[in-house]
């Protein structure tokens, strides 16, 4: 073609030609045709990048909770075998029988957490009676000094990676303060009326106040062992339809509170 003109608008480039010089009018016309063509196609970038990131961050926040997942895994581990280091021969059946209640549990939460790397997508979708994962529950901590309470319990579903992942962030920390305080004591209570409630307390010392504040909002660097873990598991929650909660935090009662956000 003879003629030609070229525009150039939010990132895309375009030469129009045309045989006959263009009328002030046509020129008008192929400069607006051009900027609606630079606004798509900068839509169509935008969206682009937007469904690059949330991939990224959907394989971040899958792998951060599949760590999780291990560390929980691996501390318990630790106390089977602390157990049958400090075990005398007289504790031989009573150390047995813990191993045959909690070696099947280990093997299972390790299969589910591969289970979870094959298909992240539905690591939230899977449910577990309130029965049978209170039940489990309290055999996974029998021998860690935790007290358990709950009304009736029926077979009320429960989104079950979010529960493992909450109760056992929570309790590996609550844990760790006996390290340095060692009469912590710690109690897991759930509620499933109205509403459904998970509540873990101890009586150690209270968070920090930045921690507190931002504990949820972002992840939080911690020698409480707080951030990462519950800056996830919020995030879960939320799109479980729950709400994770540092519900009473002071000193010698710190509590958090996972809860169902619908009506009773």
């Amino acid at each position: 073609a003879e003629h030609s003109v070229s525009h150039a608008f939010h990132g895309l480039s375009l030469t129009w030609q045309s045989p006959r010089p263009l009328t002030p009018a046509l020129a008008l016309h192929v400069r607006l045709l051009s900027q609606l063509l630079g606004f798509f196609y900068a839509a169509k970038v935008r969206e682009q990048t937007l469904r690059e990131q949330a991939y990224s961050q959907a394989i971040h926040d899958t792998g951060a909770r599949l760590t999780h997942d291990v560390k929980n895994i691996l501390q318990s581990m630790k106390t089977l075998i602390a157990a049958a280091d400090t075990s005398t021969p007289e504790d031989g059946e009573r150390l047995q029988a813990l191993m045959k209640r909690q070696l099947p549990q280990l093997a299972a939460r390790l299969s589910q957490t591969v289970d979870k790397l094959k298909q992240p997508a539905e690591m939230d979708a899977a449910s577990v009676a309130a029965k049978t994962w209170w039940k489990a529950l309290q055999t996974r901590y029998e021998h860690d000094d935790v007290q358990f309470f709950a009304d009736t319990i029926d077979d009320t579903p429960l989104p079950q990676d979010l529960f493992d992942s909450v109760i056992d962030n929570l309790l590996t920390n609550a844990l760790r303060k006996r390290q340095s305080e060692s009469a912590v004591a710690i109690e897991v209570r759930l509620t499933l009326n109205p509403l459904v409630s998970l509540t873990i307390t101890d009586s150690g010392a209270s968070a920090p106040e930045h921690v507190a504040r931002n504990l949820f909002l972002s992840p939080v660097a911690s020698d409480s062992g707080l951030g990462v873990g519950l800056y996830q598991a919020a995030r879960q929650a939320a799109r479980s339809g729950f709400r994770l909660e540092l519900s009473d935090n002071q000193a010698g009662r710190v509590a958090f509170r996972l809860q169902a956000t619908g009506s009773p």
